[in-house]
């Protein structure tokens, strides 16, 4: 019975193993495609994760420095004070002496 449906439908049978051949290989192109274009997605969705996680370090980073660098030219402006006052009673010292 089977090997009668074999001979009958041998012809149907070749030329749908070769369509289905054919399909195959026209399809393997846009596998490899969409494959590759996850694979790209990926890997931009990590170098994404990390420029955020560096820019979030960074931005830490300024805002703590900010800080220092605010205090630190406060104490310099106090010192630049200090001088100008030595300076002035330097000067009228001078004047008072000529």
């Amino acid at each position: 019975m089977l090997a009668g449906l074999l001979t009958t439908f041998r012809h149907e049978l070749v030329s749908a193993v070769l369509v289905s051949a054919f399909l195959g290989v026209i399809a393997m192109p846009f596998k490899r495609i969409i494959k590759a274009y996850t694979e790209v997605v990926g890997k931009l969705d990590a170098v994404h994760t990390e420029l955020t996680a560096q820019r979030t370090n960074c931005l830490d980073t300024l805002q703590r420095q900010g800080d220092k660098q605010v205090d630190l030219l406060g104490k310099s402006v106090d010192v630049l004070s200090e001088i100008r006052t030595d300076m002035k009673i330097t000067l009228e010292h001078l004047r008072d002496k000529a």
